[in-house]
């Protein structure tokens, strides 16, 4: 199976290379600097480009005649801004049409956020009303009804996967999790700005699984949630890292602004689940421990 890869030196695609099935003849799209940054990378064949100049290279692209195009690329992120958010849509639409019209490309998968859903409340289905709550979400948003109307016209099988929140090895390190464990280790009290608020936190590891088993299946086109299925407040999570790493000392936490209720929402995995017989198996005290150690 011919798979092209772009963003593979972010935070998923690290993890993708780590569980590589030796079948797949995977081709990535990346900047040389960044692929040589990471041991991991040393094996794979890979195209140094990105997204503002892939056509220089269109005929490598052509040649290798992806079966399967996993873009895993945002760029600027942690920057949502409108101005970035526009920037990822037209090169995520430029380098589409390219794959859709020069390739015989058969499935398009692309990484949407819950952040998408409109005001959860509860078990969330990709049924649940999508509205953008800012420019990253109107992107997201976007650009999943573009690459679907095109898809169809096309022929190719689309699938947007919602992620949850993801958390583990190779994390941005001012997300919630790292950040904690960061301020753990240097001796100093955390600052959590809504500790009472609960989201649905997903490992790393089951969100590969999750995408190999997209990739690998001949999987029905449309959304799929990727969560851990529960949700646990802030709070919470906090106090698993402090246990784990033996800290005593127990800060106190206080919510900002008791004018604004509480979010609890968490992903209803039937759809993967029945779709590819994928279910998550780490839980949250077991993803936490390998985050420290």
């Amino acid at each position: 199976m011919r798979l092209l890869v772009t963003g593979i030196t972010g935070f998923l695609g690290k993890n993708l290379i780590n569980n590589l099935p030796s079948d797949c003849d995977l081709l990535a799209i990346a900047n040389s600097k960044s692929i040589k940054k990471y041991q991991g990378f040393n094996n794979i064949k890979y195209i140094n480009c990105n997204f503002e100049n892939f056509t220089e290279f269109s005929d490598d692209i052509i040649k290798f005649n992806p079966e399967t195009v996993l873009n895993l690329a945002w760029k600027g992120i942690p920057n949502f801004s409108l101005k970035n958010s526009k920037y990822n849509i037209e090169k995520t639409m430029d380098f589409f049409d390219f794959i859709s019209e020069k390739t015989l490309c058969s499935k398009f998968i692309s990484i949407g956020s819950c952040a998408e859903y409109f005001n959860p409340d509860g078990e969330t289905d990709e049924n649940y009303p999508k509205n953008p709550k800012n420019d990253f979400t109107w992107a997201k948003i976007t650009l999943d009804k573009y690459l679907t109307k095109k898809c169809n016209e096309k022929n190719i099988n689309y699938i947007n996967l919602k992620l949850f929140y993801v958390y583990g090895k190779y994390q941005r390190d001012d997300s919630l999790i790292p950040y904690l464990i960061k301020t753990y280790k240097n001796k100093t009290k955390p600052e959590i700005k809504n500790p009472f608020n609960s989201h649905d936190f997903i490992y790393i590891d089951d969100v590969i699984s999750a995408i190999w088993g997209i990739i690998n299946n001949d999987t029905s086109e449309g959304s799929y949630n990727i969560g851990s299925g529960k949700s646990i407040s802030i709070y919470e999570v906090n106090e698993i890292i402090r246990s784990e790493m033996k800290i005593s000392d127990k800060i106190k936490l206080e919510k900002q602004n008791s004018q604004i209720p509480n979010i609890d929402f968490y992903a209803n995995n039937k759809k993967i689940k029945d779709e590819i017989n994928w279910i998550p198996k780490t839980n949250i005290i077991e993803g936490i421990k390998n985050c420290i150690t």
